[in-house]
């Protein structure tokens, strides 16, 4: 195998942990399953991320990149609350069809045995997710386009909580149990009448 650049090696090293992170957990992949799908030495692991932690909260901070991206992105698109809640609902869906859980979902189950530094990671990803929906549903009620019944930050969390929820079941029972998921928080919140995005896309 051709060497990469050093940037490129250690971003291919995060895309290969990640996956791994996602479909087996933290505890469910070594240095050694990432150096084997990248070709490489496990000492070029160490070279950029001298601990698993390292690797960990390099993983999780990066879906915090990326999720905040994402959510400007949604900022920026002339489309109502309603719609951006669709987006966040296709952007799990596609973790859903390709047998992944969500980050979230990893670090809630292993959080006993975790580092510390990755559950703080994880910690702030789950803050800013948490942020998204609170905002996302507020404003859907402002516009008319959501019943919220009570507190949006209460009513955020059992979202959150329902498609994290979706996404272990449909591990078992396959995407179409998150869907039924999503059908149902679409009559809780009013939005049965919102038009769902044709694929699944993250």
């Amino acid at each position: 195998m051709s060497r990469r650049p050093r940037g490129e090696t250690r971003r291919a090293i995060v895309d290969s942990a990640q996956r791994l992170m996602q479909r087996r957990g933290f505890h469910g992949f070594s240095y050694h399953h990432v150096a084997e799908i990248l070709g490489v030495r496990t000492a070029a692991i160490h070279y950029h991320f001298p601990t698993k932690a390292d690797l960990g909260v390099a993983v999780i901070r990066r879906f915090r990149e990326d999720f905040r991206w994402w959510w400007r992105q949604q900022l920026g698109r002339d489309a109502g609350a309603a719609e951006r809640l669709e987006a966040y609902f296709a952007l799990d869906g596609h973790y859903a069809q390709d047998d992944r859980v969500c980050p979230l979902g990893v670090v809630g189950v292993e959080r006993a045995g975790l580092p510390v530094p990755v559950c703080r990671e994880a910690a702030a990803l789950l803050e800013e997710v948490t942020g998204f929906l609170q905002e996302t549903l507020e404003a859907g009620r402002r516009e008319g386009t959501m019943t919220i019944p009570g507190d949006a930050t209460a009513v955020a969390r059992q979202v959150l909580a329902a498609t994290q929820g979706g996404l272990q079941l449909a591990r078992l029972a396959g995407d179409d149990a998150y869907r039924s998921v999503l059908d149902g928080l679409r009559q809780t919140l009013g939005m049965a009448d919102v038009e769902a995005p044709t694929r699944m896309v993250g």
